[in-house]
């Protein structure tokens, strides 16, 4: 129910540090707390905060027992979705503020389907997104609501790519063991 983002930075910090204690887990999970809040923070100044409040927050939040209690239970699976769905926030904040930039919707969708793959939960973000997308789409002259729509929807289908490959395979393997297994009922039924 939830994608390998988590265990492919793992084993890259594993890598890294030579170990697989329970501080490696730790190690990983603040930096993924730390790039969270680093993302919090910019889009707290790109919404016109003031960057002394914004910093306050966003320190209260990096020491809270909230967020540091994420690191030592079994929420730390959600921690890379945050990190993905705030880049999608910020990717639709800067589509937006652009002008004729379908790259920052593609973004957005990517970084929206990686949450999406990296826990299933961060799929109640997208009908805000595309809600976003369509009301800012009838704001753009040069843009059409169905490109916008397709080149959303484009991103989230190559963000959440692995998911569906992983599903796939599974379906392919049932139907393959499905149909190996009954191979001899099928001859029993012909003869």
């Amino acid at each position: 129910y939830h994608g390998t983002v988590t265990m492919l930075v793992s084993m890259a910090v594993i890598l890294f540090t030579g170990t697989t204690s329970t501080l490696q887990l730790y190690i990983t999970n603040c930096i993924y707390g730390t790039i969270a809040v680093y993302i919090l923070y910019i889009l707290l100044v790109k919404t016109g905060a003031n960057k002394k409040i914004g910093f306050a927050v966003c320190f209260l939040l990096l020491i809270s027992p909230n967020l540091n209690a994420t690191y030592v239970t079994q929420y730390y699976i959600e921690l890379p979705g945050i990190i993905f769905s705030l880049l999608t926030f910020y990717f639709l904040m800067e589509w937006k503020l652009s002008e004729a930039n379908h790259k920052k919707l593609l973004s957005a969708g990517v970084c929206g389907g990686l949450a999406v793959y990296s826990y299933f939960n961060f799929l109640f973000f997208f009908p805000f997104v595309f809600l976003t997308v369509i009301r800012n789409s009838q704001n753009k002259e040069n843009f059409k609501l169905s490109k916008n729509i397709f080149t959303l929807l484009t991103g989230y289908a190559l963000g959440c790519t692995p998911y569906i490959l992983g599903y796939l395979s599974l379906v392919l393997l049932a139907a393959d063991n499905l149909f190996s297994n009954n191979r001899y009922i099928y001859l029993l039924i012909a003869t």
